[in-house]
């Protein structure tokens, strides 16, 4: 049925990913959902460095597979991206080196996607920060000398004081902009990626970990091509590697659900006694500034 003219294709029965009424009449997980999406581009991206760089919902399809599970399926392959084997490498050991809280593998990394950071070592803490789509964490530099103004601050702000700020952010900028004429272009199609998948994960109510998943998939990425993952001291490496990641994971999971404990027991406590915002007023809030975060 197939001719220089005609392309025949399937014609699949499904529904789009953002469509939860119809992923709920099928009967099927949003976790497993949700699991298979992160996983499948994660693998794209750090095994295989093949990459659909267009998934938004209508061409990500959900159907009901032979084991009554979730099945993925993507659609519309006219836009792909390609990361050459050293480059795919690079990006494996940098989302590793975040991970690991390791500086030094940070700059070295970035360094082999072209980021080239030769005073104040910022580009390489930049390029992580559009890695993983949130703050990144460093022992020994940060974005701004001290905290950024908040909205009531910035009003009752000095012309001089506002001056000083705009030239750190025009900074910023620069040095963003000057990363992503460094990078390779195709990273430009990865980050257009995981901020669809993130978004498409928000709007679910993050059910998944989605950092997580990607890191896993980074650190399999990162022994891919290596000789040695064929030899008994390779598989021990890789095994090793996967359990200091995990023991970091339970680790920054227990300290943040602490936190949360704290914080949202703490607003509980000053709503009784009449001097906080409610648990509904700060989750309208939260969502609000992570769609004005998903415009910018």
């Amino acid at each position: 049925m197939t001719s220089k003219r005609v392309l025949t294709a399937e014609y699949i029965d499904g529904v789009k990913v953002n469509n939860l009424e119809g992923i709920k009449n099928y009967g099927l997980s949003l976790l497993d959902v949700d699991t298979k999406l992160v996983q499948s581009f994660s693998d794209q991206i750090f095994l295989s460095g093949f990459v659909h760089a267009d998934p938004h919902p209508g061409n990500v399809f959900i159907r009901k597979g032979a084991d009554s599970k979730a099945q993925l399926v993507l659609l519309d392959h006219g836009l792909y991206d390609t990361l050459s084997g050293d480059h795919r490498r690079a990006l494996c050991n940098l989302y590793k080196a975040i991970i690991m809280n390791d500086e030094e593998g940070m700059d070295k990394n970035s360094y082999k996607l072209g980021v080239k950071d030769f005073s104040s070592c910022k580009n390489s803490l930049i390029l992580s920060i559009m890695i993983m789509q949130r703050p990144v964490r460093m022992k020994t530099r940060r974005l701004f000398d001290i905290k950024p103004p908040t909205r009531e601050e910035w009003l009752v702000m000095s012309k001089e004081e506002k001056a000083v700020w705009r030239e750190k952010f025009q900074e910023i900028h620069d040095r963003v902009l000057t990363v992503m004429k460094e990078m390779p272009t195709s990273l430009i199609w990865i980050f257009r990626n995981l901020n669809t998948i993130r978004a498409i994960i928000r709007d679910h109510g993050n059910t998944v970990d989605r950092y997580g998943i990607m890191a896993r998939s980074a650190i399999r990425g990162s022994h891919l091509d290596d000789p040695a993952i064929n030899t008994v001291m390779g598989v021990v490496k890789g095994w090793w590697a996967r359990c200091v990641y995990d023991c970091r994971v339970i680790k920054e999971n227990l300290k943040h659900k602490l936190m949360m404990f704290v914080a949202i027991n703490y607003l509980r406590l000053l709503n009784m006694i009449g001097r906080g915002i409610s648990i509904e007023e700060i989750k309208s809030f939260t969502k609000a500034e992570e769609k004005r975060f998903d415009a910018i």
